[in-house]
């Protein structure tokens, strides 16, 4: 089906114009457009982004361009080759590709397809950088967009959307949102450059990193520090970070504090963020090694007598596990995270990997979450039991005990361990019953979990995905069996959790 569609978005009063192709002469139209200099003569800044093809996300589906003027979406078919004309495009020395996960994007391109990028830079640790400001280089594209344009991208984000990048053609609101993104870079990496155009120690290196000279500041050394998970590129941050007016129920007074920004100009909806500690959003850089909860403390004794044995420290076997899923996120090769685990040679470290996977997975995109949670349930099915139905979820049961700390830098992370829990349960690795009692008694902070709504929105989430994936009759059949009193998980008033009352 070869198709052309061309949709104007407004975006706070600017009308983008985008275009819908997998026409290749539509395509090679718009990169002669891109390829017309500037009027300064200055290197040209494009948004990138790309999407992957369900369901193993081994080919490309969709590629995003934006030079401010205007948006395309390319859509192609699974049959094709990335054409010659965006191959060469991607590596024109005077262009810059900016986004965020753009490093992953184009490395795993480069291994799987060959397509390489001569210039193309990470936004969140661009912004850390010229800033000033390390915790940027954890945001995704909505805190970027705001901090660095004052863009309000939050009331562009669809509450509920399948991400059906494989359907012909592709709906509106997919092609809105994928618009709302690209531009959205765009106008983040221009801003940037041009906040950095005075500073000759700021420049580009070879494959279009920042260039060494630009650590004289500081900060740049934040593009290679870890992540909250001890082993993360920034690069690696999720770009899709839709905001629900979560935080101030999840957060408790302890964790009130000053912002890291003036908030006088943030728009309205912002308000549901003023309990969000912004101004010690170097938290997030305080935890460059996060161990799992002290009721886990005799597992974590083990671990580290296993890995004694080995010689390996409980930080390097956290070292290493990261550096397995990180490749896993750009192979897509399961067997290869098999041996990796292996190698570890320390099953009582297993709880302790499933917490740092699952807690680095809340800041990456929707794409990663998905690789994650298939992943999962695979080293539980097969794989001669790499991975044990009880450390599976013991490491869950991890995860939920800090789940408060974490809600504060990903308000969305009950509905990211919502969708794990889902697909356990579709894939009968556990029942309803077991995820339900888990989410709501498991761990410490159960009593928190339910009282600032955590729980509820957990259990909604999970239910909403079995839903969306099985259907009406499969979530039915289930709930009946499991005996589990949803009504228990309600959080007191006034508090109500949109996700679990559509199923009360």
């Amino acid at each position: 089906m070869i198709y052309t569609e061309v949709v104007s978005f407004d975006l706070n009063g600017v009308q983008i114009k985008t275009t819908v192709t997998n026409e290749l002469k539509v395509l090679d139209e718009h990169i002669s457009s891109f390829l017309q200099p500037t009027d300064n003569n200055r290197t040209k800044v494009i948004g990138f982004d790309m999407e992957w093809r369900p369901p193993f996300m081994l080919e490309p589906a969709i590629f995003q361009l934006c030079d401010g003027n205007s948006c395309l979406i390319f859509h192609l078919h699974p049959k094709i080759s990335v054409p010659l004309s965006l191959r060469n495009f991607l590596r024109q020395p005077n262009y810059t590709f900016v986004g965020c996960g753009i490093k992953d994007d184009f490395e795993y391109l480069k291994k799987h397809s060959g397509i390489g990028c001569k210039n193309a830079v990470e936004l969140g640790t661009l912004a850390a950088t010229l800033m000033d400001k390390p915790h940027l280089g954890f945001c995704g594209v909505d805190e970027l967009a705001f901090v660095v344009n004052k863009l309000d991208l939050h009331k562009y984000r669809p509450l509920n959307l399948a991400f059906d990048w494989d359907s012909y053609p592709l709906s509106e609101e997919l092609a809105k949102l994928a618009t709302v993104n690209v531009y959205s870079y765009h106008k983040i990496g221009s801003a940037l450059f041009e906040r950095s155009s005075g500073d000759e120690s700021i420049t580009l290196g070879p494959q279009g990193g920042l260039a060494r000279g630009m650590s004289s500041r500081g900060p740049a050394a934040v593009s290679s520090v870890g992540g909250p998970n001890g082993y993360s590129n920034l690069s690696e941050r999720a770009s899709y970070s839709p905001r629900e007016d979560l935080t101030p129920r999840y957060v408790p007074n302890r964790f009130a504090g000053p912002t890291a920004y003036d908030q006088s100009s943030a728009p309205e909806h912002s308000v549901n963020y003023r309990n969000r500690d912004l101004g010690s959003a170097d938290r997030f850089l305080d935890r460059p090694v996060v161990n799992p909860p002290p009721a886990r403390a005799q597992e974590t004794a083990l671990s580290q007598n296993t890995s004694f044995e080995k010689g390996l420290s409980e930080e390097k076997l956290q070292k290493m596990s990261m550096a397995a899923i990180k490749e896993y996120y750009s192979a897509r090769d399961v067997n290869e995270v098999v041996l990796c685990v292996k190698d570890l040679n320390s099953p009582s470290f297993h709880p302790s990997m499933v917490y740092h996977w699952v807690t680095d997975s809340f800041e990456r995109k929707d794409t990663e979450r998905d690789l994650l949670a298939k992943l999962l349930i695979d080293l539980v099915k097969s794989h001669d039991g790499t991975l044990s139905q009880p450390q599976l979820i013991k490491g869950l049961e991890s995860v939920l005990s800090t789940l408060e700390d974490f809600v504060m830098d990903a308000p969305r992370a009950p509905e990211y361990l919502g969708r794990i829990f889902a697909k356990a349960i579709t894939e009968h690795v556990a029942s309803l019953k077991e995820i339900g009692l888990l989410i709501r008694d498991g761990g410490e902070e159960s009593s928190s979990r339910l009282q600032f709504g955590l729980a509820a929105d957990i259990l909604g989430s999970t239910l909403e995905v079995i839903q969306t994936e099985k259907g009406d009759a499969f979530l039915n059949e289930i709930q009946t069996s499991s005996n589990l009193q949803l009504k228990t998980f309600r959080p007191p008033e006034p508090i109500k959790s949109r996700k679990l009352e559509k199923f009360l």
